[in-house]
């Protein structure tokens, strides 16, 4: 039998040309850019020269083969809209050394990409300005015709902004940016690991440590969009060690009661202020790396166990100052329930201590939540 020899995979065009190659560092991984020559500089931060920066930039090849470089970097680390534009972001910070620069570049790029954005800029600066599907909470924006813009500054605190002039052009046709992860990004595994204790049972919990830096960087938004993210595998298969044999022969209330007692007792609990000095929310993996969680946390991990070990449908019940959830269950149960779509759902908090299912604490008895659908 004989054996063909791999086929020559010819070099990319930009390569041939003579382009250098820029290693991105991106949450433990380091893509490679090959950087074409002759990119458009800025000249003065003016409205003239920012639309004379985009005609250049939208009408050049090298732009264009940067671009398809972009593409096929996220397509291989499967990142979601966020993380593109990160990704974006990155790469204009190795390609200019100027933030205005950067900013304009990344604008370009990701119109190019097929998602929305603006740039408002000063007599001194120019900030990179998106729409997004979800809020973003604790951010500077503006409203431009009936759309919110969010303001992208690395600055935090209570900084003050000048009055900005927004370029004018617009995008009907690109999309405004989506938050939600319904898929996670393939950052490596750089994997550490968390010792829990359960009913005097020791067990740990593995996680990655480049997707929790991937987390670190996520904007405060809607709760909806840690409440439908997944699971890392590796988070996943710890909890499966030890839950598997622990479920194993009970029905699905059982089930829902074993891990609702978990989520409340396997966890040191602070409020975000207290740990983080802000708000903050965490997804479910980030629960195994944190040392302390809050009521929002604790309610996205446990709906993820639900959904995994159970198959349960759930919902997320916001009400003021607390977050707790909803369970669908198919047979009867006792307790506090809520009409969700006409279907009727039992209160599960995973923060009160000994609270089993069907517990609402009497403060909250008389008040409507917000209901968190998430898939």
């Amino acid at each position: 039998i004989g054996i063909r020899a791999p086929e020559q995979v010819p070099e990319p065009e930009y390569d041939r040309m003579g382009a250098v190659p820029v290693p991105i560092e991106f949450y433990g991984t380091t893509p490679s850019l090959y950087v074409p020559e002759g990119l458009p500089h800025l000249r003065q931060i003016t409205g003239k020269d920012i639309a004379r920066f985009f005609d250049e930039s939208a009408n050049s090849i090298q732009l264009s083969q940067l671009q398809l470089q972009l593409n096929e970097i996220k397509k291989n680390l499967q990142l979601n809209d966020w993380g593109f534009l990160l990704l974006i972001q990155s790469a204009a910070a190795k390609i200019y050394e100027l933030p205005a620069e950067q900013a304009l570049l990344s604008w370009v790029l990701l119109l190019k990409g097929g998602l929305n954005a603006k740039v408002g800029y000063s007599d001194h600066e120019i900030l990179l300005m998106i729409p997004s599907r979800h809020e973003i909470y604790n951010s500077w924006y503006l409203v431009v015709n009936n759309t919110t813009f969010y303001i992208l500054t690395n600055e935090k605190g209570n900084r003050s902004f000048p009055e900005l002039t927004v370029h004018k052009a617009d995008y009907p046709g690109n999309s405004p940016i989506s938050l939600k992860l319904t898929h996670l990004p393939n950052l490596g595994n750089q994997s550490i690991s968390k010792e829990l204790k359960f009913r005097d049972k020791s067990f740990s919990v593995a996680t990655d440590v480049n997707l929790i830096n991937f987390y670190r960087d996520y904007p405060l938004c809607e709760l909806e969009v840690f409440f439908s993210a997944p699971m890392t595998t590796s988070a996943t298969n710890s909890l499966e060690s030890f839950f598997n044999p622990l479920l194993k022969g009970m029905t699905p209330e059982q089930k829902v009661a074993i891990l609702l007692e978990f989520t409340q007792k396997s966890f040191a609990y602070k409020t975000d202020k207290e740990h983080f000095g802000r708000e903050k929310f965490l997804f479910p993996d980030e629960l195994f790396f944190h040392p302390y969680s809050d009521c929002e946390d604790r309610s996205v991990l446990f709906t993820r166990l639900v959904r995994h070990f159970t198959g349960l449908t759930c919902a997320g019940l916001e009400y003021p100052g607390h977050v707790n959830t909803a369970v669908l269950f198919s047979g009867e149960t006792t307790g506090t329930r809520i009409k969700i779509n006409d279907q009727s759902f039992t209160v599960c908090d995973p923060t009160y201590r000994n609270a089993p299912v069907g517990y609402l604490a009497a403060e909250y008895q008389d008040i409507k939540p917000g209901i968190i659908i998430f898939e």
